[in-house]
C-alpha cells in the first residue's frame, strides 16, 4: 500500500467515513493503494464501483475545500471595486445535501441538481482559515453573476421587477458572507478626534475593534425647515434659523 499524503484523512473525512459505512475499511485502503489523491473522485469510480452514487461528488467537494484552504493561506487581496472572492469555488452537483455531510452530518444526499459554494471568508486567520461550504441560494448565484459579468444594477432590478436598492442590498449580503469582496470603506473617524486606545497596561482603556471607527455608509441628517410644531419627543433642535431655499439646497447637493 502506498503512503498516504500528510493530512489526507483529515481532508477527506466525510468521504472516508461514508465509504467505510458502505463498503468497509478495506475499500478505503484500496483507494490508498491507487495513489494520486488529487484524483480521488475519479479513483472512486474506478476502484470502488459499488460505492454510493454520490460518493465521488462528495470527494469532489472535500477536494475543493482543501484547495480553497491552500489558496487562502496567501491571504485575501484588497480590491478597488467589488469583485468575486478569488478563494471561492462554485461546483455543479447532482446530489443535494453534500455540504451537510462535509460538516459531519450522517443523512445521505438526495438526488437533485444544485451548486455548492466553497470559500474562505476575508478576515479569517489565513493559517487556520475557516473554510465555508454550503449549497448556493438563488440570491448567492445572482450576486455572483452580477459582479462577475459586470451587469448594471438598474438592468438587474428591471428584470427582477424590484427596486435598485434591493439589488444593492443583495450584493451587500454576499459581501457580508465573504462571497464577494468590496473595497475598504473610506468613511473613517479622524484619529485626532477619535484616538484608538490600546490595552497596553493594567489601567489602560480596553482596546476598541478597528471596525468601530469605520462605517460602510454615510448618513446625513439635513434640517431644511422649522415649519413644524417641535412637539416630537425625540426632537432636540431648538435653534433659530430660516428655511433653506431651493437654490441653496441644490447648491449644497452639487458641491
Amino acid at each position: 500500500m502506498t503512503d498516504m499524503p500528510p493530512n489526507i484523512e483529515q481532508q477527506f473525512q466525510a468521504t472516508r467515513r461514508a465509504l467505510g459505512r458502505a463498503l468497509g475499511q478495506a475499500a478505503w485502503e484500496r483507494l490508498a493503494a491507487a495513489g494520486n489523491w488529487q484524483a480521488l473522485p475519479e479513483l472512486i469510480a474506478e476502484h470502488a464501483p459499488d460505492a454510493p452514487a454520490w460518493l465521488a461528488e462528495l470527494a469532489t467537494v472535500e477536494r475543493a475545500c482543501a484547495q480553497v484552504r491552500r489558496r487562502a493561506e496567501s491571504g485575501v487581496p484588497a480590491v478597488e471595486a467589488m469583485a468575486v472572492n478569488p478563494a471561492l469555488q462554485l461546483l455543479p452537483v447532482s446530489w443535494r445535501g453534500l455540504p451537510d455531510m462535509v460538516r459531519g452530518g450522517d443523512a445521505e444526499p438526495q438526488s437533485g441538481e444544485a451548486f455548492v459554494l466553497v470559500w474562505a471568508a476575508p478576515g479569517e486567520e489565513t493559517r487556520n482559515a475557516l473554510i465555508r461550504c454550503e449549497e448556493a441560494a438563488s440570491e448567492d448565484l445572482l450576486a455572483l453573476k452580477v459582479v462577475a459579468e459586470d451587469i448594471p444594477l438598474e438592468d438587474v432590478a428591471r428584470e427582477a421587477q424590484a427596486p435598485t436598492a434591493a439589488m444593492k442590498a443583495l450584493l451587500l449580503r454576499a459581501v457580508d458572507k465573504g462571497l464577494l469582496l468590496a473595497p475598504a470603506s473610506r468613511i473613517v473617524r479622524d484619529p485626532v478626534s477619535h484616538p484608538r486606545p490600546h490595552a497596553d497596561g493594567e489601567d489602560a482603556v480596553p482596546a476598541i475593534p478597528a471596525d468601530a471607527f469605520v462605517s460602510q455608509s454615510f448618513v446625513l441628517q439635513w434640517h431644511i425647515t422649522q415649519r413644524c410644531d417641535l412637539h416630537c419627543k425625540h426632537c432636540y433642535d431648538r435653534s433659530e434659523r430660516g428655511d433653506v431655499s431651493l437654490d441653496d439646497g441644490c447648491a449644497c447637493l452639487m458641491t
